[in-house]
């Protein structure tokens, strides 16, 4: 029997690139908009309701963006979140220290 151990370069979203940091944030973003329930209260239904409001649905992930860009940057350093260098989320089994 042979064994492999594979390893990756994993970053903190301070370490990565400004183009890594946008990826982080948009995949973010796009989470948050796929998977809030926007009938119950929660923090973003504030932009859902101007995006309705403007008729630009479309332009949902800007206004989160505009409206708790920070809140979101905190959340991803407070969970400690990893990521591959491009700035797609690593999976949580990649974050094992060996």
């Amino acid at each position: 029997m042979k064994t492999y151990t594979k390893t990756y370069e994993l970053f903190s979203y301070d370490e990565l690139s400004e183009e890594g940091k946008e990826k982080a944030i948009g995949d973010r973003i796009d989470f948050i908009i796929e998977t809030h329930d926007w009938d119950k209260k929660n923090p973003y239904n504030d932009s859902y309701g101007k995006a309705e409001r403007l008729h630009t649905p479309w332009f949902l992930g800007s206004i989160i963006w505009e409206d708790h860009g920070d809140d979101i940057v905190d959340e991803i350093k407070v969970n400690e979140y990893m990521f591959f260098a491009s700035g797609e989320l690593a999976p949580p089994e990649y974050c094992v220290e060996a």
